[in-house]
């Protein structure tokens, strides 16, 4: 089994080959020839784009079946909140993101401006799991509940950590009810 350092530098090399994929296909763009640079926020190609295009790639190939696969098990395990969900899916989005989040743990480096309770470039595992059922943000943290009003779920991150696709995640909710 390769050691860290090697497995890091292989991560570079195929985010770097991924990038480049990407950044010839945005070059490429002709108006109304290249479906690719619609999701793009600047159609130019720069890195702005890239970043969105790759980080879509990304959550669309890992996160997105993730989720369906979890909502739809959650959905088959509360019947009762299946029938609420195919009422009206768009109240359910963010309690299934809380409930059956694609990422269970993620990984941070901390920045400076965290650097008081932490050192600066330290790394953190951080469980959204154990984080979307704290009882004291969300009532009833163990069940689905479609349609309530709790706290915001953490599972899609805030901030600079929001990921770009996040603001089509109402989509999800009508992809999701072919299921049923």
């Amino acid at each position: 089994m390769a050691d860290s350092a090697e497995k890091e530098e292989k991560g570079k090399d195929a985010s770097r080959l991924l990038s480049a994929y990407f950044m010839e296909a945005l070059r490429q763009k002709k108006e109304g020839d290249n479906s690719l640079a619609a999701f793009a926020p600047n159609a130019a190609g720069g890195l702005a784009s890239l970043g969105h295009i790759v980080q879509l790639f990304v959550g669309t190939i890992s996160s997105l079946p993730l989720l369906l696969g979890n909502a739809i098990a959650a959905l088959l395990q509360y019947p009762e909140q299946q029938k609420k969900y195919m009422d009206n899916p768009d109240t359910a989005v963010n309690e299934l993101l809380r409930y059956a989040e694609p990422a269970q743990i993620i990984c941070r480096k901390v920045s400076e401006s965290a650097a008081g309770t932490y050192e600066k470039g330290a790394s953190l595992a951080l469980n959204l799991y154990q984080a979307n059922r704290d009882s004291l943000l969300f009532e009833q943290a163990e069940n689905l509940l479609i349609g309530c009003s709790c706290a915001a779920q953490l599972s899609l991150g805030k901030g600079r950590h929001l990921p770009w696709g996040s603001t089509h995640k109402s989509r999800f909710g009508h992809c999701s009810q072919t299921f049923f």
